[in-house]
């Protein structure tokens, strides 16, 4: 009856380290949850664009950040865009899965059109350590962390 006993009590404490063990695996395979701080997250369709021509965030600890964006078309003037928004954001909730951004200035690059953005600007932005996703009024825009497009995602974009 003592060797039933202990053989349970090993086979569960082997079970309990065995649960450690997979869910270590897990979070490795998820990689990063938490928000980068001074890496940029590109645009997906900006990222084979130079550096001067990406649209992108990047946000720092002190609880500001900016977004860069940077869009041209043949049309021309106010559909062309350039210019950087200086944001202040917080958290939206405890977990830290998304952040408010609100505009605190704005600079406009040579070749921005007659497009002016608005003191009003406003972002949701959810977020991880490799994506960031906003919703706008056209549908998702997606932005990919700096660090995770040129070790994980090699070929996007190419």
């Amino acid at each position: 009856m003592k060797k039933k006993i202990i053989l349970a009590l090993v086979a569960a404490t082997v079970a309990v380290f065995a649960c450690f063990a997979f869910a270590g695996c897990g979070a490795e395979f998820v990689g990063n949850t938490d928000l980068q701080m001074n890496k940029k997250y590109i645009y997906t369709k900006s990222v084979n664009r130079s550096n001067d021509k990406q649209s992108y965030y990047v946000f720092y600890s002190n609880g500001t950040g900016k977004y860069r964006e940077y869009s041209q078309t043949a049309d021309g003037d106010i559909l062309n865009l350039d210019y950087t928004v200086t944001f202040k954001y917080t958290f939206a909730d405890t977990d830290k899965s998304a952040v408010v951004c609100f505009f605190d200035s704005v600079e406009y690059g040579k070749a921005n059109g007659s497009y002016e953005v608005y003191t009003t600007w406003t972002r949701l932005v959810t977020v991880s350590g490799n994506v960031l996703c906003w919703a706008g009024t056209y549908g998702y825009s997606f932005y990919i962390n700096e660090d995770y497009l040129n070790s994980t995602l090699t070929n996007y974009g190419k």
